[in-house]
């Protein structure tokens, strides 16, 4: 991965390009290290242990794990010869239209009703990831009216879960976020952290975006055109480092 490769094992005097010094500062508490201050840096493994929530809503031993929603661990030392310092968990994304989340009805359906949704909400949101007509939403405006509004009531819940928590424990949760050009991570770089990412996305006013939205974020169904299965729903973004500055 050209991420962890241009980190992993570098002196911060060592770091090019010079962005990625900034990107280390900001980790540190906009403090810079010492230049002889050692990063390592680890990719994504493949699961972490799931949140204590999910765990209790799906017992079964194999959802004891999730796919974490960070994609890199960096750890910066306060000197070489100091032990590991503290790891920072980080979210990559590049290029401009971002699926950012993606998960099977099952566990989406679990989720609404753990954030007060009743049957007929749960209902409304099942017919949408289950249906492939491409005009539902001009035949069913009140299916439509009810998911935008829990969607409007549970705004800051729902972008946490699908930008940084997941269904994953803490190990696994995006606490900063790396946006790049999609052929080259490192270049045109900026960085923010997902806790500022949230706020901003809170702070949009209402507005119709997409058919459902939330925030800067639209709800799809996935698989609608493909033949696939009709079994998920996926929140995407699109200009996503608008949103970092």
């Amino acid at each position: 991965m050209q991420f962890c490769n241009a980190l992993h094992g570098k002196k911060f005097s060592d770091l090019e390009p010079n962005e990625l010094k900034g990107f280390v500062t900001f980790l540190n508490d906009n403090k810079q290290p010492d230049n002889d201050c050692i990063i390592q840096c680890y990719g994504r493994t493949k699961n972490v242990p799931s949140s204590d929530q999910h765990r209790a809503d799906f017992p079964c031993t194999r959802r004891q794990t999730m796919r974490p929603k960070r994609d890199s661990v960096v750890i910066i030392n306060e000197c070489s010869k100091c032990g590991f310092g503290v790891e920072k968990k980080v979210s990559l994304k590049s290029g401009d239209a971002n699926s950012d989340h993606q998960e099977y009805w099952k566990y989406f359906s679990k989720l609404l009703e753990n954030l007060g949704a009743d049957k007929k909400e749960i209902d409304a949101f099942s017919d949408l990831v289950h249906s492939r007509d491409l005009e539902y939403f001009k035949k069913h405006t009140n299916e439509k009216k009810l998911m935008q509004d829990f969607l409007d009531s549970n705004k800051e819940e729902l972008i946490t879960h699908f930008l940084k928590t997941g269904y994953c424990s803490e190990e696994g949760h995006a606490e900063y976020l790396f946006h790049g050009n999609k052929d080259d991570i490192l270049s045109d770089c900026v960085f923010a952290s997902t806790d500022f990412m949230i706020k901003k996305i809170m702070s949009i006013p209402p507005g119709k975006i997409a058919d459902l939205y939330l925030g800067a974020f639209t709800l799809q169904r996935w698989n609608v055109t493909t033949g696939g299965k009709l079994d998920s729903i996926q929140c995407k973004m699109g200009k996503f480092r608008k949103y970092m500055n």
